[in-house]
């Protein structure tokens, strides 16, 4: 049997792979790799580099300047802020990636808070805060509801009654991918790291 159809496509991904330059890993990486990933739900959390968020781009610059006209100009004359509009980033989608939660990423956000779902009503939640951790946000706090399908990156569902960990950009959209969700035992972990 002629290998030379074969030959020729592993010479032509050799071409494009953009790591071909780089040395190959040893065995025992290799075998700490795959035993890593084979057994992730039990690996301890480890301190990583941090990437800015790849879906932070994607928010339209009009929302994003409406909602940080509505954050900024009451801080700017000093009067209370009584509701505060955040926004949901775009649907992750299959390419989306998130890195692990840190409190690092945490406490970088511009905005972090615990808020309860009051109510959610033709698409919009109303949240109520019970306790800020950075930032300017008001008592009440209104964002779109998530319709995703639970993938990396997309919006967040809330349910009613439930209480959140909620994280912002200063432009004022909500930093998904972990860093805000449910107010689990996990996460409140995470934001406790961050805050003290």
């Amino acid at each position: 049997m002629n290998d030379a159809p074969q030959d020729a496509l592993r010479r032509l991904l050799r071409a494009g792979d953009p790591a071909s330059s780089l040395p190959h890993l040893r065995s025992d990486q290799i075998a700490r790799l795959t035993e890593d990933t084979m057994n992730a739900q039990n690996a301890t959390p480890r301190p990583r580099i941090r990437r800015p968020g790849l879906l932070l781009g994607a928010i339209g610059t009009g929302v994003a300047a409406v909602a940080a006209v509505a954050i900024a100009v009451p801080a700017i004359f000093g009067t209370p802020v009584a509701t505060t509009a955040l926004t949901q980033p775009g649907a992750g989608g299959p390419a989306a990636m998130c890195a692990q939660v840190t409190p690092e990423a945490v406490a970088d956000a511009g905005t972090s808070f615990r808020a309860d779902v009051r109510s959610i009503a033709d698409g919009t939640v109303t949240l109520a805060v019970t306790e800020r951790f950075a930032g300017e946000v008001g008592d009440t706090v209104t964002v779109t509801q998530g319709v995703g399908a639970g993938i990396d990156g997309e919006p967040i569902v809330f349910v009613d009654g439930e209480s959140y960990l909620l994280s912002a950009t200063t432009d004022g959209v909500i930093i998904t991918c972990g860093v805000s969700g449910i107010a689990d035992e996990g996460l409140t972990a995470v934001y406790d790291a961050a805050f003290g």
